[in-house]
């Protein structure tokens, strides 16, 4: 009985089928239905508020009367499985991937994971970047075998599409030219910075736990005018690492 009810009251709130619900509501001078459709209304505007909180940018290219619209059908189709709206929003940029009928200009999934990333850069666990110091004692011969640990706030965004022109921020050549973002927390404020196709191969690696000699050849692959160690010094000064072990059976972590 418990759940027949439940699912009722899903229906009547998320789908704006209250028949089955309102069967089970003891009516006063307010209607059942009545009832049923300001909770709805309360649900939908606070989900959508949620929604519009982790993806203004998005929603602003979508306009305000489109955004509504696809959050809502998103709403319908995916409700919070957490009682937590901070956690909400993780799977609607591939909602807009696939949402064929809204005819969603093609860079706005991509628009939406840089978002949602930087969703998770910001509420992700709080570590010390790797200082720079700690790797002036290693060997030239064991440098290889670095294995270096991304920050937990650090994530990869890769597009076809400018992203950061998308964002609002004015593209320099070189930021014009990355097909991808680092998003990372540092000192407490989410930022991006273009990653070249090299940088951004390289990182890719260091995500899977590869040794940095597997991942300096992943980035000159990727651009033959790649230079690891200028690409190194920026990523420590940025914060980009968090430690390091070694890949070899002489494993030390630090």
């Amino acid at each position: 009985m418990l759940h027949e009810l439940q699912t009722a009251f899903r229906s009547a709130v998320l789908e704006g089928a209250p028949d089955a619900a309102c069967a089970a509501i003891v009516s006063d001078h307010v209607p059942a239905a009545r009832r049923l459709a300001v909770y709805r209304h309360n649900l939908l505007a606070s989900l959508t508020e949620a929604l519009r909180a982790a993806f203004p940018v998005t929603a602003r290219h979508l306009g305000e009367q489109r955004f509504a619209v696809l959050a809502q059908a998103f709403i319908e189709a995916s409700p919070p499985r957490q009682p937590q709206l901070l956690a909400y929003g993780e799977s609607f940029p591939a909602f807009l991937s696939a949402a064929a009928w809204a005819d969603v200009d093609p860079s706005l999934p991509d628009l939406a994971r840089l978002e949602w990333a930087r969703v998770e850069a910001c509420f992700a666990a709080e570590t010390p970047p790797l200082s720079p110091g700690r790797l002036a004692g290693i060997a030239a011969g064991r440098t290889g075998d670095i294995v270096f640990r991304l920050h937990p706030s650090v994530r990869l965004v890769a597009s076809a599409h400018l992203l950061l022109a998308l964002w609002g921020e004015e593209p320099t050549a070189e930021q014009a030219a990355a097909g991808a973002v680092l998003v990372l927390r540092s000192g407490g404020a989410v930022e991006m910075a273009p990653l070249a196709d090299g940088d951004f191969a390289l990182l890719r690696m260091v995500r899977t736990g590869m040794p940095l000699d597997v991942a300096a050849a992943a980035g000159e692959a990727a651009d033959p005018g790649f230079d690891l160690q200028a690409a190194l010094a920026t990523h420590l000064s940025r914060g980009t690492f968090c430690g390091f072990s070694f890949h070899t059976t002489r494993k030390r972590d630090s």
